[in-house]
Formats: C-alpha cells, structure tokens, sequence
C-alpha cells in the first residue's frame, strides 16, 4: 500500500473539493406541473458538486405565485464509486395566484462567483374539479366603501366560509401599503358561527377587521390575505383491499390535503381633496369638537399653570397635530404631553386626544390664551370645517 505524506493528503481532499465547482450542475424543479388553484407545491433548486451554497432571487417568480413558506436549505453528501458527490438545496412552498397554463421563468442563480440560469418550467393550474377549493371553502373581504379621501377610513373585514372539515394551520395579513392601520378586531381563537348565504349553510369565521386610512391618492390594492389550511377530501386513489370493510373503509376514504386560501386583490380609489383646502391644515378628516381649559385663573408671577386643550370626535385621530399657534410673549411654555384614548368595540374610530402645556407668567398683570382653532375635511358632506376653543382671561398677582 502506498502511504502519502499528511502535507500531500490535505492538498488530494482540497483539490477534490474544490474540482467541484467546476462541474457544478444547477437544475430547478416542482414537484407537480399539474395542480388545481389553492394547492400547494414545492419548488427546488439544486446545486450538484458546488463549492457553495446557491444564491437565487425569486423576485420574478411573486407576479404569479405566493410564497407559503420557504426558503428552506439542505446540504447532503455521498460516495459513489470511490468519488465524492455533494447537493445542495433550496426550497419553497408556493401556491399559485392565477388560474390556465403558467410559466416559472429562468432564474439567475449564483455560486461562489459563478453564475448559472435555470430551464423554465411549464404548469397547469385549473381551477379544481372539488368542492373545497371553490363554494365549499373560500375567504371573502368585505369593505364598507371602496371610493375615500386621503385620511378618511375604510373598514375592511376579512371572513372564511366552510362546508368542509378543515383546519388552520396559520394566516399572513396584508401589508396595506398606502395606509394607516388600526386594528379593530383580531381573535386570538378562532369562533365559527352558522350563517345562510345564498340559500346554503355555512360555518362563517371573522378572521379580522380594521380601519384603513389612506395616506396617498391614487388607485391603491389590498393584497391578498393568505390563509394556509387542512381540508379533509375524499381519497380517490384508494384500493381494494381484504381491509374493505365498513369500519375501515370510512377511514381510508378520507386524505387530509393542504391548501392555501387567498383573498381577491382588492382595489380602493382614493380621491384628493376638493379646492379651498386652509392653509393651516394638518391632515385631520373626520367630525371634531375642540375645547381649552386652564387648572387656575388667577395665580402668582412665576407660578405654573396647566391648559389642557381636548380634541374629541370620530376620523383619523392618529394622523394630525395642531396647528401652530402663538402664546403671550410673557408666558414661559413648556412643550406639551399628548395621550389618545379610543372608544372600544366602535367600527369607526372614535376617542379623543389631549394636550398638556404648562405655562409659567414671568410678569403681573393680564393676558389672553388666544383662540386654538384646527381644521378639517368632513368626508360624509365633503366640505371644509373649523372647530376652536374660547380665548381665556388669566389675572397673574405680583
């Protein structure tokens, strides 16, 4: 037997090793070309004799596929006939987001500082022979008003109708790009209730609702909420066996099957405000009462006093400030404390904000709190309001 140096062994394993990423092989593949809408199918890439693991962006892939879950990484490493072979891989649960003949596209994969493009693959996906998949299982999302202003609120609820044993197994919310979210109802259990829709039973669910405000104008999409599910179905690859029997045969007819259940992408056109906009307004739509009061009257010079000025009303009451406004010159004031409080189990957000300011008169005499106006859009009769606090009197002692 031939004995090497450990100097020599080292340079064997390493040049081997490294001989590999130049036949490095990268193949992308499904597990299924033929599927129904909903259903769920792995997608691979796979890097053979690579010195690293493969690098790919699927960018072009998330125009017609919804990614459930993934990337996942593998690494394995066998001998065949005395040689070394490695795989490594990548993989991604998609689901796809349209129906009729789909086509994954070549994707640019890297390794190391080698670049490699994979073979398209071609997919059917039909919109399914059962019940399940269409009037028998389905999400529904639900707007009180597709046509706002910028600031104004959209309700949107988001529902599950089921004829079918079935289970959740998790639930991905929109990213409601363009909007100011407050969310109004989000169970931490899920709670069925029967409903007739159309003439059928139903078990309905609400999985969650919120208020929606706009920030932009334009035309602006709710992107699909992506429910991943267990459905019971019935097997029809079973076969006969001598196990044919009732007791048994009620089992093996049944296969538990995942599913991902996807909203409509949903489109809410939001309009600008028509003209007379005031110049010193900060963003508030809604209908809104504001109103000022001070701790004390008449106090010392250099004694504090506290004005608190209470906006109260129904709109966007996280989204604007007050507007600027000047205090006596012989006021000290300090900058103020806010804090919201919201009406609970209210559709519409509803509650109020306040402001703390301290004030300290550095000198004797008399001075007016002026006047704090804010205005704003009134969404219901589309005109342009104010509401304002009275001026108060403070008598400051030597």
């Amino acid at each position: 037997m031939i004995k090497f140096p450990p100097s020599i062994l080292l340079f064997i394993v390493y040049f081997g090793l490294n001989s590999y990423a130049f036949s490095a092989k990268i193949t992308a593949s499904v597990d299924a070309t033929s599927i129904s809408q909903n259903d769920v199918f792995t997608f691979k890439i796979e890097a053979k004799d690579a010195e690293s693991n493969p690098k790919v962006d699927i960018t072009p892939l998330l125009k017609i596929f919804s990614v459930v879950s993934g990337p996942s990484q593998q690494t394995s490493m066998s001998w065949i006939n005395g040689k070394m072979q490695t795989s490594r891989n990548l993989t991604w649960t998609l689901v796809p987001m349209k129906t009729g003949t789909l086509t994954i596209p070549s994707l640019s994969v890297s390794v190391g500082n080698k670049s490699f493009r994979t073979k398209t693959i071609r997919m059917k996906v039909s919109r399914g022979k059962q019940l399940a998949e269409s009037k028998d299982l389905f999400l529904m999302v639900e707007l009180d008003k597709s046509e706002v202003y910028v600031g104004e609120q959209v309700t949107v609820i988001y529902k599950l109708f089921t004829r079918v044993n079935m289970s959740i197994q998790g639930l991905e919310m929109p990213k409601f790009v363009g909007f100011w979210v407050e969310e109004l109802f989000a169970p931490s259990r899920v709670e069925y209730r029967k409903i007739n829709l159309k003439g059928i039973q139903y078990n309905v669910a609400q999985l969650y609702s919120g208020a929606l405000f706009p920030t932009k104008t334009g035309e602006l999409f709710l992107d699909p909420m992506k429910v991943k599910c267990n459905v019971t179905v019935k097997n029809k690859k079973r076969r006969k066996s001598i196990w044919n029997d009732p007791f048994f045969d009620s089992f093996s007819r049944q296969q538990t099957v995942p599913k991902v259940l996807l909203t409509e992408k949903t489109l809410i056109n939001v309009k600008p405000y028509p003209d007379g906009k005031p110049a010193d307004f900060t963003g508030a739509v809604g209908s809104f009462t504001l109103a000022a009061f001070a701790d004390m009257k008449s106090v010392k010079a250099n004694e504090a006093i506290t004005l608190k000025v209470k906006l109260q009303g129904t709109g966007n009451i996280s989204m604007f400030s007050l507007p600027e406004f000047d205090f006596p010159q012989t006021l000290e004031v300090f900058p103020p404390t806010s804090t919201i409080k919201k009406e609970p189990l209210r559709d519409n957000i509803t509650g109020s904000v306040s402001w703390e300011y301290i004030l300290i008169p550095r000198q004797e005499g008399r001075f007016i709190i002026p006047r704090i106006e804010l205005p704003f859009f009134d969404s219901k009769t589309e005109e342009w309001n104010r509401t304002s606090t009275r001026p108060i009197q403070i008598s400051v002692l030597p």
